[in-house]
């Protein structure tokens, strides 16, 4: 928020620190675990910092950000994985929405109080969280194979009264995306989906596999024209962004096997970011820094806060492209290891040299949904 960086360490607390790296608060939001760990990211409102803390409590808290005081607690929040959304209704009120086993639920992001519900028809953990256009929320609801679409705005139960369709669809772990009257995703097997977001109805053209995936944990990246679908050992795909299955190109680091569980992110400058997750680095994990030429990176094993300059050193990792600038590899000159790896590439980059994988990954278990995920952040 400008401010302060707020970070969700499960079981450990809530905290937060200024930008100088000076820490203001911690506050335990529960005591409960599970094998997976917690994967649901802080969110900022207001004068609040609202966390989904359903691993550990099966509740939702609104804690002061400034204090870390706890102002309000929701109950009932049932192996829910996924980050809430804030989005307004047609009058201008602001609702918080979340995903739980079974039911989807509207809350009063000033107090917790519980406005609706929907009966979704799921029965699993949820990962995936919602998305929105105007006033209607997109869920996906895990692997129930349920995608329901729902009307904000309502009181009590809204089952019959705000559902706008229901369709076939499911995803353990990733997100959907919304984009220009369209839901894209892809499931953990690297099937991507496409639905019409108006009444739910699946688009032939668009059912295909990624081609040579593995599983895929991050959720879509919508930019440039282009959906960018992260898998976790064999690189990034990207397809273009409209409702017909094309693939664009395979981009893949050649010379490292980390695991990629998280989603990729944009920046202004136009690069995506790509983080490695690893066990040894779930506390601490790396960072990138863009200069404001946004032609450089920094990466750093030190906390979020802080990222010495003088640790940079550089790898390219694809030969350039005609009118593109090429992809940097970030590595740590002092204490870089294969299993926390950051890359960023710029959007649009579109190259498929002949040889997309110089090397054959050992076969390995993958964590669960959520796994690696333990430190989540919002600032």
């Amino acid at each position: 928020d400008g401010e302060a960086v707020y970070a969700f360490f499960g079981i450990s607390g809530v905290v937060a620190y200024d930008l100088n790296g000076k820490k203001l608060w911690l506050t335990r939001v529960g005591s409960k675990t599970h094998g997976w760990g917690t994967a649901a990211s802080p969110v900022v409102h207001e004068n609040l910092l609202i966390v989904n803390a359903s691993v550990e409590s099966g509740s939702l808290y609104g804690l002061d950000k400034k204090t870390g005081k706890e102002v309000w607690t929701a109950q009932g929040i049932v192996q829910s994985y996924n980050t809430p959304l804030l989005l307004k209704t047609k009058d201008g009120k602001t609702e918080l929405v979340v995903n739980s086993n079974g039911k989807l639920f509207g809350f009063a992001p000033a107090n917790g109080e519980q406005l609706w519900f929907h009966n979704t028809q799921g029965n699993t953990y949820i990962c995936p969280s919602v998305v929105a256009h105007e006033d209607i929320v997109y869920a996906l609801c895990g692997r129930s194979g349920q995608f329901v679409a729902v009307r904000i705005g309502g009181r009590g139960d809204v089952t019959e009264s705000h559902t706008v369709w229901r369709a076939s669809g499911s995803s353990n772990v990733p997100s959907p995306v919304y984009h220009d009257g369209y839901l894209y995703w892809s499931n953990e097997d690297g099937i991507v989906r496409c639905l019409n977001a108006k009444d739910g109805t699946v688009v032939e053209a668009y059912r295909g596999r990624l081609p040579d995936s593995d599983l895929v944990y991050a959720s879509p990246l919508a930019a440039d024209g282009r959906l960018y679908i992260v898998s976790r050992e064999r690189g990034t795909y990207v397809l273009a962004l409209k409702p017909e299955f094309e693939p664009l190109s395979h981009n893949v680091i050649t010379d490292d096997n980390s695991l990629f569980n998280a989603s990729p992110v944009v920046s202004q400058e136009w690069r995506v970011t790509l983080l490695a997750c690893s066990p040894a680095w779930v506390t601490h994990p790396p960072m990138i820094c863009s200069t404001s030429a946004g032609s450089k990176a920094a990466r750093s094993t030190m906390p979020l806060w802080r990222v010495p300059s003088n640790w940079v050193a550089w790898k390219p990792l694809r030969s350039p492209v005609p009118s593109r600038p090429r992809p940097i590899g970030v590595r740590s000159a002092s204490t870089m290891t294969a299993s926390t790896m950051m890359a960023s590439l710029p959007v649009g980059y579109s190259h498929h040299p002949p040889d997309s994988r110089s090397a054959t990954t050992s076969a390995r278990p993958g964590p669960e949904p959520g796994a690696g995920s333990q430190r989540r952040v919002a600032g």
